[in-house]
């Protein structure tokens, strides 16, 4: 079982399957609803999965949100990967998402996530985090409030505390 954290809770039954392979068959992904499809197959399907409120869409380091633009407001929950804790084009992504295209539905992190990053996740706009299965959850909650105070803006306050006095 996948070790989540979403809204700043542990989540013990999540009801989403993550597809991972690109090659997957639709019919057979659909029918372990809801379902996390990788982008390609999002994209090659999107007249049958667009406005689907149990299928989600992964995108990959590599893979921009701009493809996802004019379908944002029909797709429940994106999720971003991260292969390697090291790899840091996800946050980007996620920011993406907020700020430039208003993007107010569930964004997942998933992959090599470690509680060092959570708060950092956060801050850049994603709402839930597939934790590795070494991590310990409740460890990893209190990485959510490390800390409380910050001096730039980010998607989870545009305001910066100087502008807010």
């Amino acid at each position: 079982m996948q070790k989540l954290i979403k809204d700043g809770v542990v989540i013990n039954d999540d009801p989403w399957t993550l597809i991972e392979d690109s090659e997957c068959d639709l019919n057979a992904a659909l029918e372990q609803s809801p379902v996390i499809l990788p982008l390609s197959v999002w994209l090659e399907n999107n007249d049958l999965v667009a406005g689907n409120s149990n299928v989600g869409v992964w995108l990959a380091p590599d893979q921009e949100p701009d493809s996802l633009a004019e379908h944002l407001a029909a797709i429940p929950l994106i999720a971003i990967q991260f292969p390697a804790f090291a790899d840091g084009r996800g946050y980007s992504h996620a920011r993406r998402l907020r700020l430039n295209f208003d993007y107010a539905k569930e964004i997942r992190a998933f992959g090599d996530v470690l509680r060092d990053q959570l708060l950092f996740y956060k801050r850049c706009g994603f709402t839930s985090f597939c934790l590795r299965d070494d991590s310990n959850l409740e460890n990893a909650l209190n990485g959510l409030e490390d800390f409380s105070v910050f001096y730039q803006d980010a998607a989870d306050q545009i305001e910066p505390p100087f502008r807010r006095h």
